[in-house]
Order: C-alpha cells, then sequence, then structure tokens
C-alpha cells in the first residue's frame, strides 16, 4: 500500500512539477508580504492571559496613573546648580509633551517643613508642652528673689529622646540627587506602557530631541542627559535581543551555506535545499504574523530551529537520493525509493518535533503556547515544502541539464569489532550513572539579572538611580476606593513590616503625607506656642531666643487636607476617577525570582473590611509567569516525552522499537544532564524551552537509523553507520552551528539556548551512532546466541 501511494505521487509530481514550482513562487510573494511586518516584543506582560487578576489590575492602574513605573532622565554636571536650572526648564517643556503625566524632581519640602510638627505623635506633643511648662515654672521660680535652690540644679529643656524617635524619618527631599551633587533623576511619568514599543521609542525619541533643543552645553559645558528606567531598559532589552537575533538569522545562513555546499560538493544541492528552507521560513513567519501578530521574548529564536529542522529533511533526502542515482538507478525509481525510505523516515521525525513542540500549546503562559504552535505548525510547513517543492526542483534542474552525481560526505571506517561496541556502550553507561548520582545538583537559575540586561548600560545606570532615589522604582500598586480603606490596608502593611522576615520595605499613601489626629495636634501646638510667649523665658540667653522663635514659626501650621495638598504628592495618589493609591517597596532585588514569588505571596490579597485587594507590579507579574510554567512545565514534559514516541509506536506498531528508541532518548537527555554538569551551566526560563526540540530530533536522529536498520536488515548496522551516519551527522552539524551563533549572543538568556542547544544536540547524535547501534548490534548477538541454544 505504502509502495503503491509513493508511486502515484512520485507520479503525480512528474507530472505537474512546474506547476508546483510555480505555486510555490506566488506563495512566497504572499507569505514574504506578511513575513516582513511581523515585529519583537520583549514584553512579559503581553504574555499573561488577559483574564488573570494581575492584567485586569495593570490596566485599571494604566488607566488611572499612566504606565508603571518611569522613564528617567539623568541630568549629570560637576555643577549641581547648572543641573538644577537646566533641571527646571527642562521639566516645564517635559510635561508639554503629550506622552508625558508629569515630571517629579523638586519635592514641595518646604510645605513639609512647615506642618512638619503635624508628623509627630500627638502625645509627644503633649509630652513636649509638659517639658516646656515645666522649664517656664523652674525659669519663674529662678526669677523669684526668694526662690532658694538648695541643689543648685537648673532644669534643662530636655527633647533629645523624642528628636531621636524622628531620625531617618525625614520623606521631605527636596532633590532626587547623588551625595556629591553630580547627578539629578528627573521621574518621568508617561501615560502609556512600557510594553508599548512603539509608545515608549516616540516617548524615547521626543525626550532626547527635547533636551537637545534646550542645548545642555550653554548650562554647563559637562552637563549631559541619559536615560534609564523601565521604559528605557525595556527598549535596549528589545534592541539587544534583535540585534542578537538578526546575528544569529545571517550567521545560521552563512553557516548553512557553507555546510550544504561542503556536504554535497555542489552548488546544485545548496540550492535545492537552501531554498525550500528558506520559504519554509518565510511561510512560516507568515503563519506567526497572521495568527499571533509578533513573536515575543521565546520564540524570537525560531529561525534557528527551523533553519535545523529543515536542514535535516533536505539533508537526509537528498542525500538519499543521491544514493540512489550513483547506484544507476533511473530517476523515477530513485525518486520513488527515496520516497518510500527517507521519506517514510522524515514523516514519523516530522510527527515526533512537531507533537513535541504542539505540545508546549496547552500552556497558559502565552510565551510557551504561541512557542509551541507556531513552530509545531512551522515544522509541518516545512515537511510538506520539502516533500512537494523540493523533489519538483530535482525533477526540474534534471530537466535542464542531467547533472552528474557525487558521493557526498562520508565517513570511512572500519567495522568495529564486538568489543569496540561494548566499550562504547559501557562509556555511555557511566555517563549516564555519573547524571543520576549528581542529578539533585543541576540547578535552576532565577535571577534575571544574570539572564538579560547584565551588559546594556541603562541596566547599570538604574541601578545607580535606585541607589540614588533610595527605593524601588516599580513599587506594588494597590487601588483603593476611600482614605478609610487606605487606612486598613496601610494598617495591615504597617503589621507585616513588624515581621522580620517579610520581604516589604515600606509602603507608602496619601495618609503618609496627610497625619492623622491633625485638629488635637494643632491645638495642642496652639497651647504650646502660648505657653512659650510667657515673659519668663526673656532671661534665657541670645541663642535659646533664636531657637524658640524658629520653634514658633512651626507652632501654627496649617491642616494638610486632601485640597492643599502639593501637585507632586496628589498626582501620585489620586486617579483620574478619584480612586487612591497605595504603593508597597519591596526590600529584595526584583531579579530573583524566588524572593519576588515570596514577595508576590505575601502582598498577593489584602483584604480591605468586605473587600479583598489584589496589587500590580512586576513582581507579581513574574510570579504570575512562574506560577504558570510551574504549573504547566511538568505536564509538557510528559506530554512532550510522549508525543515524540508516539508517531514511533504508531509507524512501527512494534514494542522492541519502542524500546530502542525510548532508551536512546532516555540516554541522549543523562548524556545532556552529565554535560551540563561538568560545565556548570544552570537551566533557565530561556533554555529549558530548549528539551522539547531535543526530545523531538534527537528521537529524530535515532529513527533515520533505526528505520535503515530496518530496511537494511540484521548484520547492517557498519553499513547503516557508514550510509546514513554521514548525513545524519551533517544534520546534526548544520543544527549545532544555527545554534552556535546564538553562543555570541550579548542577552545571557539566548547564550544559554545555544549552549543547551548544541548540547543537546551533540549529546542526541552520541547517543545514535555509540549507543542505540552497537545496542542494536549486541542485541542481533544475543538473538543470535539464544537461537543457537
Amino acid at each position: 500500500m505504502k509502495n503503491k501511494f509513493f508511486k502515484s505521487y512520485n507520479a503525480f509530481l512528474r507530472r505537474n512539477y512546474l506547476k508546483i514550482i510555480f505555486f510555490y513562487f506566488f506563495i512566497s510573494l504572499f507569505s514574504f508580504y506578511f513575513a516582513v511586518k511581523i515585529k519583537f516584543e520583549a514584553n512579559f506582560e503581553s504574555l499573561l492571559p488577559k483574564t488573570f487578576k494581575s492584567v485586569l489590575t495593570l490596566d485599571e492602574v494604566t488607566k488611572e496613573f499612566g504606565g508603571t513605573g518611569y522613564l528617567v532622565a539623568v541630568v549629570k554636571s560637576k555643577d549641581p546648580k547648572a543641573a538644577k536650572n537646566f533641571s527646571y526648564v527642562f521639566t516645564k517643556e517635559l510635561e508639554k509633551l503629550p506622552q508625558v503625566k508629569y515630571v517629579n524632581w523638586k519635592q514641595p519640602k518646604k510645605f513639609f517643613e512647615d506642618r512638619k510638627l503635624l508628623f509627630a505623635d500627638l502625645d509627644d506633643l503633649r509630652e513636649i508642652r509638659k517639658r516646656v511648662e515645666k522649664k517656664i515654672d523652674f525659669e519663674k521660680k529662678k526669677a523669684n528673689p526668694l526662690f532658694i535652690d538648695l541643689l543648685e540644679e537648673d532644669y534643662k529643656l530636655d527633647l533629645s529622646d523624642i528628636e531621636k524617635k524622628y531620625e531617618g524619618k525625614d520623606v521631605f527631599r527636596e532633590y532626587y540627587e547623588s551625595s556629591d551633587g553630580k547627578e539629578l533623576v528627573l521621574l518621568i511619568k508617561p501615560n502609556g506602557l512600557a510594553g508599548d514599543l512603539k509608545f515608549s521609542r516616540e516617548l524615547e525619541k521626543n525626550v532626547l530631541s527635547l533636551a537637545a533643543s534646550l542645548n545642555p552645553k550653554s548650562y554647563g559645558e559637562d552637563l549631559s542627559v541619559e536615560l534609564t528606567g523601565r521604559y528605557k531598559k525595556q527598549i535596549d532589552l528589545n534592541d539587544q535581543l534583535t540585534k542578537d537575533i538578526r546575528f544569529t538569522i545571517a550567521g545560521s545562513l552563512l553557516l548553512g551555506s557553507f555546510i550544504l555546499f561542503f556536504f554535497f560538493r555542489q552548488i546544485r544541492g545548496a540550492f535545492l535545499v537552501g531554498i525550500p528552507l528558506f520559504l519554509g521560513i518565510i511561510i512560516t513567519l507568515a503563519f506567526a504574523y497572521l495568527t499571533v501578530g509578533y513573536l515575543n521574548i521565546i520564540s524570537g529564536f525560531l529561525f534557528s530551529i527551523l533553519m535545523g529542522i529543515g536542514m535535516d529533511y533536505g539533508i537526509v533526502f537528498y542525500s538519499r537520493y543521491m544514493e540512489e542515482k550513483i547506484s544507476g538507478a533511473s530517476s523515477e525509481s530513485a525518486m520513488e525509493t527515496s520516497f518510500l525510505t527517507a521519506g517514510s523516515s522524515l514523516l514519523i521525525a516530522a510527527m515526533t518535533t512537531c507533537s513535541s513542540f504542539f505540545s508546549l500549546a496547552i500552556a497558559e503562559f502565552k510565551g510557551f503556547s504561541q512557542f509551541g504552535i507556531i513552530a509545531g505548525a512551522g515544522v509541518v510547513i516545512n515537511f510538506i515544502v520539502f516533500m512537494t517543492l523540493h523533489q519538483a526542483m530535482i525533477i526540474l534542474f534534471e530537466k535542464i541539464k542531467e547533472p552528474k552525481y557525487k558521493p557526498a560526505f562520508s565517513f570511512s571506517l572500519k567495522a568495529p569489532k564486538i568489543s569496540v561496541r561494548f566499550v562504547s556502550l559501557s562509556l555511555i553507561f557511566i555517563l549516564c550513572f555519573y547524571s543520576l548520582a549528581n542529578i539533585k545538583k543541576l540547578s535552576f537559575e532565577y535571577d534575571f539579572n544574570k539572564i538579560q540586561g547584565s551588559n546594556i548600560p541603562s541596566f547599570a545606570l538604574d541601578k545607580r538611580v535606585n541607589d540614588i532615589i533610595g527605593t524601588s522604582l516599580t513599587p506594588d500598586i494597590v487601588l483603593v476606593k476611600s482614605l478609610y480603606q487606605a487606612k486598613q490596608v496601610s494598617d495591615l502593611l504597617s503589621s507585616k513590616e513588624k515581621n522580620p522576615d517579610t520581604t516589604i520595605d515600606s509602603h507608602a499613601s496619601v495618609l503618609t503625607f496627610m497625619p492623622f489626629d491633625q485638629k488635637e495636634k494643632i491645638s495642642e501646638l496652639k497651647k504650646i506656642k502660648k505657653i512659650l510667649e510667657d515673659n519668663a523665658l526673656n532671661s534665657l540667653g541670645e541663642e535659646q531666643k533664636k531657637k524658640i522663635e524658629d520653634v514658633k514659626k512651626l507652632l501654627t501650621p496649617q491642616e494638610v487636607t486632601k485640597n492643599n495638598l502639593p501637585k507632586e504628592i496628589y498626582r501620585m495618589f489620586y486617579g483620574e476617577s478619584g480612586k487612591t493609591a497605595v504603593y508597597i517597596f519591596p526590600k529584595i532585588s526584583l531579579s530573583d525570582v524566588l524572593l519576588v514569588r515570596k514577595a508576590s505571596d505575601e502582598i498577593r490579597d489584602l483584604p480591605a473590611g468586605d473587600e479583598t485587594l489584589h496589587p500590580v507590579s512586576e513582581s507579581v507579574i513574574f510570579s504570575e509567569i512562574l506560577r504558570m510554567i510551574e504549573k504547566d512545565g511538568k505536564i509538557i514534559m510528559v506530554l512532550s516525552f510522549l508525543g515524540t514516541l508516539l508517531p514511533i509506536f504508531l509507524a512501527y506498531k512494534s514494542f522492541k522499537a519502542l524500546f530502542f528508541l525510548s532508551a536512546h532518548l532516555a540516554v541522549t537527555l543523562l548524556l545532556l544532564l552529565s554535560g551540563l554538569l561538568f560545565f556548570s551551566i544552570d537551566l533557565n526560563f530561556f533554555n529549558v524551552l530548549m528539551l522539547p526540540l531535543i526530545f523531538g530530533l534527537g528521537l529524530d536522529y535515532g529513527e533515520y537509523f533505526y528505520s535503515r536498520y530496518k530496511q537494511e536488515g540484521k548484520n547492517s548496522v557498519y553499513f547503516v553507520l557508514t550510509h546514513t551516519g554521514p548525513a545524519v551527522f551533517m544534520s546534526a552539524l548544520t543544527t549545532m552551528l544555527g545554534f552556535s551563533t546564538l553562543l555570541m549572543a550579548n542577552h545571557q538568556g539566548l547564550k544559554s539556548i545555544g549552549q543547551v542547544s548544541v548540547m543537546g544536540i551533540f549529546c542526541a547524535f552520541i547517543s545514535a551512532a555509540a549507543f542505540l547501534l552497537p545496542l542494536l548490534s549486541v542485541w542481533e548477538k544475543i538473538e543470535v546466541k539464544n537461537e543457537k541454544t
């Protein structure tokens, strides 16, 4: 039945090869139109389902307060006065930009300095009044000529204990500047999200253009403006990834072309594989644009994967076709045999690989599901292209001019003795035992700083800005409906902050700037002021009198209300619809995902009366992603493993075949594990995604050998190694070289993908050639021995 199908299909290709070529020509134009439109997005927030609480809350926060985080402008100058003069003008112009909500750079320090006694506890004010009264009583007695101080003691007004209580609690910092005054920070609050790269780029362009138009050098010869913050970091990270991916594409094309020419030893072979390969990738990118619309931070390196898989199909099929032609077969017969042998094997390989990728489609995390759908579809598309266009081009080229086929790259090996096979198996088993014994030493890297952005200037500047500000610029945000609800949340957070193991550094709400019991405090301050008017204090020295006059100025403060809050404070806490924000500042690094998850768990649900509030921030979003990965990861790995094996069983309908190829796949993973342990390479959120690929390709290499072994029969292991081995080796090599370009990426996440991919593909080939084939040979010997007995 299989023979009849391939014979009919071969005849169909020969009748319609020109139609097929023209069909793909028009498909290529259509696909290219959409493929070039596809964009790359490095924004993690877009990868969460829209129904998640954090996403819904983030949308609400954006409507109320603009984007989370800031675009930060750092004005640098040796002259602090020049920096402040420039910043004053710069800020005025910045707030005229349509993308800017407001700019924070100078705080209303005088407003709060004049009212700082309202921020003291009421009991402390009462204690101060009592001590002042006691001092005046003493001065009155001392002024009485009949007063005799037997102990000759003077009562000193000592408030040092109360003053000490409020040390370090000055929240009214006027400027965000470095300790040496050479760096002044401006916090620009945008209207849009950092993940909207079009918005962020336009914002960055406008801010830099505006800074240049103000001629910074006219304020100071060394004055300059640099940008950082969440918006700038998002742009720079996206640019770095895009640059790395473009380099990967160029490197993969260059190396792939060289490998194809080297393997086939003719330009014709490189074209026959290269053109379908390129077209398959273009169609896949068009599919990605029409279905998803963009490539995310996970699917961005899709080109290397599809290039490796496509080259596999071309090398395996065309090398078998060349082998048949060199042996004297006619073109029709060679094509039919190639379909029956290599074509069947490639069909199984495509099924295993796409099953592995499609297993990712069930993930809630869109970074994985989108990657799985696009990569799985890409495998199917590449297979179809190589099973149609590739053959049609072979027929066309032969119609134009019958080529002289030369043998492709091959091994020249002596038939190994049985002892060599046992040595090979023994070494493999030793490495597998090493992996199993040390599996607990394999670690997962949770620190995002080590994975991305470590060498980007804006990331380094952001660290300095955080040191200058003294707290995180991306705090968790809780939306509350009233001041009463804000107090409930604030009280809850205060109780959590008392826990020594808390991840909360501090929190701030509008109540931080609107002290409680203001009427009572103002009444108490009036009493103190009245007491200080007493003539008994006239006997004090001039220095003490001056201090008292300075204190008197603070004793008639105006009550702090919502209506008279300075705009710099009001706009931070009150949204467009009047909702109020409570900010929670973490004391942990947002790059350490384990601590981020702990921080997120601590504040995930905040009860406020009959309502439960849910904060939102980068930490909450990262935590959601981690939860999704942990939830889906194990299921995906199991489905991926089973998805690669199911086509094998369906194709061979043999538990024996399933056993051999399952053992080969297990050994591949154990060899990979030993390599990771030996070279101290950690898994992370990027390179762990390569495991399904290694499942698929690893099984493909074993299946190529096993299918040829089944075709040739017993005692054919050496023949299989020398005839199919070169094609499988070159397939593995082209894929490894494609991924090796990632090793030169600046982004550490992409670099780690290159490391795991190259190592995994190498281990898959070694397992197929040095484990599976020797195992088949030893199995033959055992069967022969059992037959004799």
